[in-house]
């Protein structure tokens, strides 16, 4: 970062996104936050991840206030799961780190089924990706 412009910091919470400006100094500038949804039904948690896409383009303006911006860092809630389509669409509701499904669906199963395996993104959607790794099938 240099003297020239902003850091901003997004980080994609378990309620809500919030996103923060700092100058080269590290001091606050501007934050906002902006709340989600998260669906709970019995062991299942799960959210839009469509929504955290729309929590960022309703923060980041108010946040980089139209300065200059020297660097991003985004951090968020894991192990969360988005299965996407190939061109890195969600498919459906996004598993998060509270959904508490799989192990009672797991019971009497190999604990390293075979199926979708994590590949770098070939190409980017204008979407963030939680952690930078897509879980993509490959087909045979």
């Amino acid at each position: 970062m240099n003297a020239t412009g902003n850091a901003i910091g997004i980080d994609v919470g378990t309620t809500g996104l919030k996103a923060v400006a700092l100058n080269a100094g590290g001091k606050l500038l501007r934050e906002k936050t902006v709340r989600y949804p998260t669906r709970l039904a019995g062991l299942g948690a799960e959210q839009d991840a469509g929504a955290w896409w729309e929590a960022a383009t309703e923060a980041l303006p108010e946040v980089v206030g139209g300065e200059p911006v020297t660097g991003v860092a985004v951090t968020c809630q894991a192990p969360t799961l988005v299965c996407v389509d190939a061109n890195i669409e969600p498919l459906g509701a996004a598993l998060t780190w509270i959904d508490r499904r799989a192990p009672a669906a797991r019971q009497g199963s190999s604990p390293k089924p075979p199926g979708p395996r994590a590949t770098p993104p070939t190409r980017t959607s204008g979407r963030p990706s939680s952690s930078g790794w897509c879980a993509t099938a490959r087909r045979r």
